[in-house]
């Protein structure tokens, strides 16, 4: 068993350590501190969840795994993958440039940012397939 600090949601948010339990964790720390402590399982880790009523503690839920979509828009923003003009940008930033060209008739240049924007999203989409 060990002794963990309470906050007011209710989560484990430190894990008191053994040398400030003795002779009790008031001596150590304030009293409105210690009134948040509790003894605990040795499982318990920080974020795990108290029931005060039950007196028990359950893990932490996983957050939900994005979908394949989210995490290729997430890439999409993020992982820069396309040389350009001695640049490495990523795909939103090649858009970009892309509608630049495109506005301003610049149509051989955007065809090539294109080419080079399908190739990545491709790439990505290899990393982030959609679920059968």
């Amino acid at each position: 068993m060990k002794i963990v600090y309470i906050s007011p949601d209710n989560t484990v948010r430190e894990i008191i350590p053994p040398s400030a339990t003795k002779p009790n964790v008031a001596h150590w720390y304030n009293e409105e501190f210690a009134s948040r402590c509790v003894e605990a399982p040795d499982e318990v880790g920080q974020g795990w969840i108290y029931d005060p009523e039950s007196k028990t503690f359950s893990p932490p839920e996983e957050p939900p795994k994005p979908s394949p979509a989210e995490q290729r828009k997430t890439a999409y923003e993020t992982m820069a993958i396309i040389d350009w003009r001695g640049q490495t940008i990523t795909v939103d930033a090649a858009n970009q440039l892309w509608m630049q060209y495109e506005a301003e008739g610049n149509i051989g240049t955007a065809v090539d940012l294109q080419g080079l924007i399908k190739e990545a999203k491709a790439e990505i989409r290899g990393m982030f397939p959609d679920e059968p």
